[in-house]
């Protein structure tokens, strides 16, 4: 618990700080495919959180794991709009989704919040462009850890 606790306090500290800090950055991709609520626990229990990406750059060295770990599909991000529908914020910082770099790669016509009970969570594609899908569906994703 204590190594979760330092890694908060550096990751509120890079945040605050407004660094993305990208190459202090790693991404590990997970073939297990879990609701987005469980890849933000194991990602937890991992030592990491779920990636959440401000600027092109993270987005195509998170592509490069996926791609590197193979598998088709979604892979979770940490995004969501769950408290405000359109209001998209990286759940693994608490940041808005757009901030501090204005960086967003959804696919046309994303987020499209289609799903029977809505789309609320975040997801990226093979070609690196960003979904929203359904919390509760099963898909790959993507913790990151800060190196040190």
């Amino acid at each position: 618990m204590k190594t979760v606790g330092v890694l908060a306090l550096v990751i509120a500290g890079l945040v605050a700080m407004g660094l993305p800090a990208t190459d202090a950055l790693r991404y590990t991709v997970y073939k297990s495919k879990v609701s987005f609520y469980e890849a933000w626990q194991q990602c937890i229990a991992n030592g990491g959180s779920l990636a959440s990406i401000q600027l092109a750059s993270q987005n195509a060295n998170v592509l490069a794991a996926i791609q590197a770990a193979g598998g088709d599909g979604g892979w979770w991000l940490s995004g969501t709009d769950v408290g405000l529908e359109g209001s998209w914020v990286w759940f693994s910082t608490n940041k808005a989704v757009g901030t501090p770099y204005g960086f967003v790669n959804f696919a046309a016509g994303e987020p499209s919040n289609s799903g029977t009970n809505g789309e609320n969570c975040l997801s990226m594609n093979i070609q690196g462009t960003w979904n929203d899908d359904a919390c509760d569906k099963l898909l790959y994703y993507v913790c990151e850890f800060y190196s040190q």
